[in-house]
């Protein structure tokens, strides 16, 4: 910040603006950014050091990406074996499908045949005491196996031509939106590895280094940084001073100002009050106004 003084003026008479108010402040970016990461990682690099000009979208930072590139990997092959689940679902049982399960129902069919000639064979032999019970026994146990694989085989023909349930299809799509969804995200964090400039301006502080933690969430000490870089517009630049309570009734809105700063004491610059605050400060019993520098000179504030 750069030490000014302001003199608020009004017209009072057709010649030159008689200054009613003198008072000091200090010149101040409008837009001051803090820039913060979106994800956890390491930084890998930092493009830009303090003082630096650079232009909106310019990429200013990257952080380790490597994990994300995996996960992103994941989530395209998931997506990618969704849709196909799907896809087989939405096209239906084949041709050639359906006939297996029709020869596996002729086959059950045969086998329970055979079956019932067999366990009417024993049973003769049974009455004629040929056999023993337990050989009878044996041949209703295969007569039975043979009945339950013919119906599986039948309730398998008629599903093949049914093709799949409405709620299989419901839950295969429900499964491509949740994978399209995981990748989005994977995809976004992937893109938040690297820091972009949300304006054009100047770098003002550059609060990492390659190969240290950034995180989302604010941790103190030597953890890791939440915020990694800061930057402002110094095209837009306001003035804010105190002025006295006694004094504020010679301030309004729109008021033309005269601004000179301490360092440059030969240069003035045409300002207007911009804002002034809704409360006063009671401690310094003075209320805060802000003077928007008309034609600021961004060399000359830096």
């Amino acid at each position: 910040s750069i030490e000014v003084e302001v003199a608020p003026t009004q017209r009072l008479d057709p010649g030159a603006p008689t200054p009613v108010l003198t008072a000091g402040g200090y010149i101040i970016p409008h837009r001051k950014v803090s820039l913060a990461p979106k994800i956890t990682g390491r930084v890998e690099w930092v493009g830009v050091e303090k003082g630096d000009a650079v232009k909106q979208g310019q990429v200013l930072l990257r952080i380790e990406r490597r994990e994300f590139l995996a996960a992103t990997d994941r989530a395209v092959a998931s997506l990618a074996g969704a849709n196909a689940r799907l896809r087989e679902l939405e096209a239906g049982s084949r041709p050639e499908e359906i006939e297996r399960a029709k020869a596996a129902v002729e086959e059950a069919r045969s086998n329970v045949a055979n079956a019932v000639l067999e366990l009417d064979r024993f049973e003769r032999l049974h009455a004629e005491g040929a056999v023993a019970r337990q050989a009878l026994d044996a041949a209703g146990n295969r007569h039975e196996v043979g009945l339950a694989q013919l119906a599986g085989a039948q309730q398998s023909y008629q599903l093949a031509r049914l093709g799949p349930r409405r709620e299989q299809l419901d839950a295969a799509r429900a499964a491509v939106r949740e994978a399209e969804a995981v990748l989005r995200a994977t995809q976004a964090d992937l893109d938040n590895t690297q820091i972009h400039a949300p304006i054009s301006g100047i770098i003002l502080e550059r609060l990492v280094e390659p190969g240290e933690i950034v995180t989302t969430s604010f941790i103190g000490g030597r953890g890791a940084k939440s915020a990694v870089l800061s930057m402002a517009d110094l095209q837009i630049l306001d003035v804010e001073v105190d002025v006295s309570q006694n004094e504020i009734g010679k301030v309004r809105l729109s008021q033309p100002a005269t601004i000179v700063a301490d360092a440059f004491p030969d240069r003035t610059y045409r300002g207007i009050v911009s804002e002034m605050a809704p409360e006063a400060n009671r401690q310094k019993a003075t209320l805060q106004v802000k003077i928007r520098v008309a034609k600021p000179d961004g060399g000359d504030w830096v």
